[in-house]
């Protein structure tokens, strides 16, 4: 473990400072243009849209998986240090004093997408680990089924409930509190920052009411627990997922109207020239 450690720490140093190279590279022919009386803005322009049209490269390699092109999460690192040249290359081509309301457009995309991209960073470092503790990995697609499936098996064990003298508390309690959780999907609030508020709430009620139910109220009381267990395990994963495929989406729109601005910043420029 150690071992791993000192290694991830060392490739993480040596991208870093590969990355601060092509910066100071970068800085050097900016300084250079300047001195020779050329056009400064165009070398540091066109090296941000090169290192731009470069971070498009990941999602290219997402959609070519087949192809012999090295691991993903390789150029998934070399995705992240772009971005951090991106950043340094956009600061020495724009500045900090912004002027114009097309310019100020550009820069607000930009400072998006770069924020957007370090939420991405986040958000794809900690779903694996946070799903490993929901159980089973479960596809998008499979799980609305699923939660219908577990909505019947728990109003079939609180119809049967509602038969029994000894179990009618518990059939009542499932039409107050956990046929809206079972049968209904989460808030947007939950979507966006799941939490396990709702079922400890749910299962500390259901752990409450043991005193009150006989030998078969007991048993289907425990089965109701393990299925609001599953419920919000479920939940969860639906939460996660659909957290990262959001992401996603905003991630590559913001990217697509910035390169569209950039296009039509390029031509501005050129059309200008000189004039």
């Amino acid at each position: 473990m150690k071992k791993r450690s000192h290694a991830v720490t060392r490739r993480t140093l040596r991208a870093i400072t590969i990355t601060a190279i092509g910066v100071l590279i970068a800085y050097c022919l900016q300084r250079w243009s300047e001195r020779n009386l050329g056009r400064s803005d165009f070398v540091t322009g066109y090296i941000l849209l090169g290192v731009c049209s470069g971070l498009m490269l990941l999602s290219m390699r997402k959609r070519l998986l087949v192809l012999p092109l090295g691991k993903v999460a390789v150029w998934q690192r070399a995705h992240q240090y772009l971005g951090l040249f991106a950043v340094g290359s956009f600061l020495m081509h724009a500045g900090v004093s912004i002027h114009g309301v097309f310019e100020i457009a550009l820069t607000v995309l930009f400072w998006t997408i770069s924020l957007s991209g370090i939420l991405g960073w986040y958000i794809n470092y900690t779903t694996p680990k946070r799903l490993l503790s929901a159980g089973p990995s479960v596809l998008r697609d499979d799980i609305a089924m699923l939660r219908r499936q577990i909505a019947e098996r728990a109003y079939a064990i609180a119809l049967r409930a509602a038969g029994r003298l000894e179990s009618a508390t518990l059939a009542e309690h499932y039409t107050k509190r956990l046929k809206m959780f079972f049968q209904q999907r989460r808030s947007l609030a939950y979507c966006l920052v799941p939490n396990g508020r709702q079922r400890r709430e749910l299962l500390d009620e259901l752990d409450q009411m043991v005193r009150y139910l006989g030998p078969d109220g007991k048993s289907s009381q425990a089965t109701l627990s393990q299925l609001v267990r599953e419920k919000d395990d479920l939940d969860f994963q639906w939460a996660m997922q659909n957290r990262l495929r959001g992401w996603v989406i905003l991630h590559i729109a913001f990217v697509w109207s910035f390169f569209i601005l950039v296009a039509f910043h390029v031509y501005m420029v050129h059309s200008f020239h000189g004039t």
